[in-house]
């Protein structure tokens, strides 16, 4: 009878998988059967494991057979050989997705459970906060906006419009496809649909069309609202999906895990996809005396939806997988360790840039003027978000603030080489050389983190390892920052077409390659020149 080392179910000598939960079972020669006192060292990375263990804890190879084996070659990150050069990667990607395989099915299953409850903790969590947002925060912003030296704030123009539209529809007889009472309900940016496409940092667009007898005007503009504070909710819930799949599936190898991930992040990409269709609202109101007429249509980006959701459930789900003890200095890196050791990095360094910019915003007499009326939770997500701005700084990207309003261009830029551009109204506001001590802080800061980076994790083959982390490192990262980015471009035609476009982030193409340099140079310094220990380079 074959034991299945998951479950202990035991099965007949001819099953090839465990007829409980799926599990393969492989069998093991007389000359690699492990018996009582054996010392079960794994000959490929030097692991010991629980006597009796079939398979090792830590890199998934079978007890008792070599390093050079095949059999595993295709989920051993470690091996020269790959999927591609092999020539097996359709097959590879068929036999991924076959879903009668029992065991991809079990795999698939668990991957369905992990996805639902990330789903659940996003569903309560935008609930909570877009609630919390109206509740608690709208006030203070209105009040902000009004006291601001900006007048025509966008709080400020959206609360006038809802009031004025309350107004010009109590005053005349209207009809609409939706209740006239729950209009302003409808079009709340802070209803849970719409939180949950914020969170996921989903683009968005806008159109307002009027007709008034023989008169046409329209409002289109597309919004990215990448607020990173409201990006802990999937992350959050993504996480917990992957610390699921490790509590209950402890025993399976790397190639499963990964391959839960990517299921995950599946069935999550399609989840936010449907949503963004449900989020979406369409408003027609007609007058009965006259002929006036306004359509209004809040929509979100299917294609983003998807994307988005795919990376988040993938990379945050394989982050709540992490364990500790996976990586082992003396060996190579694999492909999950590098993404999962990337993104606590990135997390734990938007942190620190976080603490940095609280200091940057705080130091700056006018900035602590204008947020002064705000509350510690209101000025969280400006720390975070100035958090990943400066980081990015820090990281020798570029900075940029343009506009193009009435005809006129403005822009600013702000590296760690100092302020440049013509807006004169933002560089008066916010005078950078205040808190230009700050970034220079966070620049040595940062340096001197992937330096120590490259000292501990990059110990063999310095080079590779380097650039795999550094291609890694600036993928992940600049999904972040370019989702982070803020992007509003509107197109007006009330008598007179004006268009305006609004930019505050940073360039991808520049993101990607300033940080790749930038973490492959440390890193790569860190484990040639400061290990102790004599390294492979």
């Amino acid at each position: 009878m074959k034991r299945c080392q998951k479950c202990g179910t035991e099965n007949k000598d001819s099953a090839l998988y465990c007829i409980q939960d799926g599990y393969p079972l492989q069998t093991i020669s007389e000359n690699s059967t492990h018996h009582e006192g054996e010392n079960n060292t794994c000959t490929q990375c030097g692991k010991e494991n629980s006597k009796g263990s079939r398979y090792c804890g830590y890199c998934g190879l079978q007890m008792g057979q070599v390093a050079e084996s095949k059999q595993h070659e295709a989920i051993m990150p470690e091996k020269k050989s790959n999927l591609v050069e092999s020539g097996n990667l359709k097959k590879f990607v068929r036999d991924f997705f076959d879903i009668h395989n029992m065991e991809n099915r079990q795999l698939f299953k668990t991957a369905g459970i992990g996805a639902a409850i990330a789903i659940f903790v996003v569903f309560i969590s935008s609930f909570m906060v877009g609630n919390f947002i109206q509740d608690n925060l709208m006030g203070h912003l209105e009040t902000a906006a009004s006291e601001s030296y900006y007048m025509d704030s966008p709080t400020e123009m959206y609360h006038e419009f809802l009031m004025d539209l309350e107004n010009d529809l109590a005053g005349e007889e209207f009809t609409s496809n939706v209740e006239i009472e729950n209009i302003a309900k409808e079009i709340n940016p802070f209803k849970m649909t719409n939180m949950m496409m914020l969170s996921n940092l989903v683009g968005q667009k806008v159109n307002l069309k009027g007709i008034e007898e023989i008169e046409v005007g329209q409002i289109n503009f597309s919004l990215e609202l990448g607020i990173f504070l409201l990006a802990l909710i999937p992350i959050l819930g993504l996480f917990l999906s992957g610390l699921y799949v490790k509590t209950t599936n402890p025993n399976l190898l790397a190639k499963q895990y990964l391959q839960i991930s990517i299921y995950i992040g599946i069935i999550y990409s399609l989840f936010i996809g449907i949503m963004s269709f449900i989020a979406g609202t369409s408003i027609i109101i007609e007058s009965t005396v006259m002929d006036i007429s306004m359509e209004y249509t809040h929509s979100f980006s299917f294609i983003q939806s998807l994307v988005n959701g795919l990376i988040l459930g993938f990379i945050f789900s394989l982050l709540g997988i992490y364990q500790k003890d996976a990586m082992k200095l003396s060996q190579p890196v694999t492909i999950i360790e590098y993404i999962q050791k990337t993104t606590f990095i990135i997390l734990g360094s938007v942190l620190i840039s976080t603490i940095i910019g609280y200091l940057f915003l705080t130091s700056n007499v006018n900035a602590s003027y204008e947020l002064a009326n705000f509350s510690f939770l209101e000025k969280a997500p400006i720390f975070i978000q100035m958090g990943v701005y400066l980081l990015n700084v820090a990281m020798f990207n570029g900075f940029q603030l343009s506009s193009y309003i009435e005809g006129i261009n403005q822009d600013m830029q702000l590296s760690i080489f100092g302020i440049s551009g013509n807006f004169a109204e933002v560089y008066t506001t916010f005078d950078f050389n205040d808190g230009k001590i700050y970034i220079y802080l966070l620049m040595f800061l940062m340096a001197a983190l992937f330096i120590w980076i490259g000292r501990q994790f990059t110990r063999i083959h310095i080079k590779n390892s380097s650039l795999i982390f550094g291609a890694v490192f600036a993928i992940i990262f600049t999904f972040i920052t370019v989702n982070t980015s803020l992007t509003m471009e509107a197109m007006t035609s009330f008598g007179i077409s004006e268009n305006v476009t609004i930019n505050v982030g940073f360039s991808a193409v520049r993101t990607f390659i300033t940080t790749f340099i930038y973490i492959s140079v440390l890193t790569y310094i860190g484990g040639k020149y400061f290990n102790k220990e004599k390294a492979i380079s």
